[in-house]
């Protein structure tokens, strides 16, 4: 005669969902606090911040440590760093913005006469008529209109 387990698939299923997402949530805390990483701190001093920063964010200390010492060497759980995250973060700082890379030869020296006509007749794009001075200026020639 088959012995029953007295746990079937959806009880498990719920379970690996509570523990994935804690799991999750203190994997996601662990690579925040270990891109901030002070000079001189070692791995338990990160392990400890992270710890110290879920008792902060979700109320209740992270119980799932075991766990999350055996699933942490996963390929899922481990941070892959793209192309932008590869920089050092001094040069990510220095050029916060993206800088177009189309070159024109101009030069600034020349009189009006030498540059070409294309580029002459550009202009700085004119901003839209906000909200506000659009409502005013209807108002007026509505008072014009009763006026007249």
């Amino acid at each position: 005669m088959k012995k029953q387990s007295y746990r079937n698939i959806d009880m498990l299923n719920r379970k690996w969902t509570a523990i994935s997402r804690r799991c999750t949530k203190f994997n996601g805390i662990c690579m925040r606090v270990e891109s901030q990483r002070q000079s001189g701190a070692n791995d338990f001093d990160v392990y400890k911040a992270a710890r110290e920063q879920y008792q902060v964010e979700m109320g209740h200390a992270f119980e799932f440590e075991k766990i999350w010492e055996i699933v942490r060497l996963d390929p899922k759980w481990n941070k892959t760093l793209t192309s932008g995250e590869a920089q050092s973060k001094r040069s990510r700082n220095s050029s916060s913005f993206d800088v177009s890379d189309a070159r024109t030869n101009v030069d600034l020296n020349a009189d009006t006469d030498d540059i070409p006509g294309d580029i002459e007749e550009i202009s700085p794009p004119c901003r839209p008529v906000g909200r506000d001075k659009t409502k005013r200026a209807q108002r007026h020639a509505n008072e014009i209109d009763r006026r007249a």
